[in-house]
């Protein structure tokens, strides 16, 4: 990727079919804090600068903008999705999930803050749903997102 003889495009391509990925690997299945986010934006902006011979410096929000790169933040909201979207897919998962939601619902506890399923509902309007509602949600946001792009 260092290549100088490599177009921007091929680089971009390069990037958001091995880089990403992995950078983002395992990351639908946990709860992302704002720390975590700074470490995969930072280690992402490295990357990229690198691969381009640009100084650490350079602004990366207007790069990723140039390379046709989503923002980070987008991208692990879709995975996230997603994930949900797999999750309900699979009987076992989809009972244990509601199941979850139902319990904190009649022991009137808020679900942990850093759990999963809040997270989900976070993402989706903070109001508690099942695994089938967050789902028709995230299929509904990746549609208009599809729509923007």
């Amino acid at each position: 990727m260092n290549d100088p003889s490599l177009k921007m495009e091929i680089k971009s391509q390069l990037y958001k079919t091995y880089c990403r990925p992995i950078l983002t690997y395992g990351c639908e299945a946990t709860k992302i804090n704002r720390t975590l986010l700074r470490k995969i934006k930072s280690t992402e902006s490295t990357i990229i600068k690198k691969s381009l011979g640009l100084s650490k410096r350079s602004k990366t929000t207007n790069l990723l903008h140039a390379l046709n790169i989503a923002p980070t933040e987008d991208t692990l909201k879709l995975r996230k999705l997603a994930f949900a979207k797999r999750l309900e897919n699979n009987v076992f998962t989809r009972k244990l999930v509601n199941k979850i939601i139902e319990e904190s619902e009649i022991s009137r506890k808020k679900l942990n803050k850093n759990s999963l399923i809040a997270e989900f509902n976070e993402l989706l309007d903070d109001e508690p749903r099942s695994i089938e509602e967050i789902n028709e949600k995230a299929a509904l946001e990746m549609l208009i997102r599809k729509k923007k792009n």
